[in-house]
């Protein structure tokens, strides 16, 4: 298999995947807070699994953007909170259509 199929391939599992997390936000009947640790120790999980498999261990290294590094890390951690707690709250539609124009605002805010 050529790369360009596999990255075609990649893209299309990521996106289903994407996808039902909302499903599973609105299904899975826990509070939010249990749902979200959940949703989080998995993913730590799965990142210890590939990052062990891979023995890639130096491509993890920090180096001198530690603050950098956590900010971002603090900014992804409040995107996934308010993504999935969207879901519990509102429509499909309304989450999906913010979702997909925030590229739009962070193109404005860059500005």
């Amino acid at each position: 298999m050529n790369s360009h199929l596999k990255g075609s391939l990649l893209i299309v599992a990521a996106m289903f995947l994407f996808a039902l997390q909302g499903i599973f936000s609105r299904i899975i009947d826990l509070e939010f807070k249990s749902f979200f640790a959940y949703y989080e120790l998995f993913f730590l999980i799965i990142l210890a699994i590939i990052i062990i498999s891979t023995k890639r261990y130096d491509q993890f290294k920090i180096n001198h953007s530690k603050p950098l590094l956590f900010s971002s890390g603090i900014l992804v951690l409040l995107t996934t909170t308010t993504y999935l707690l969207a879901y519990r709250l509102t429509t499909f539609a309304n989450v999906a259509l913010t979702h997909y124009t925030s590229p739009i605002f962070a193109f404005v805010v860059a500005i």
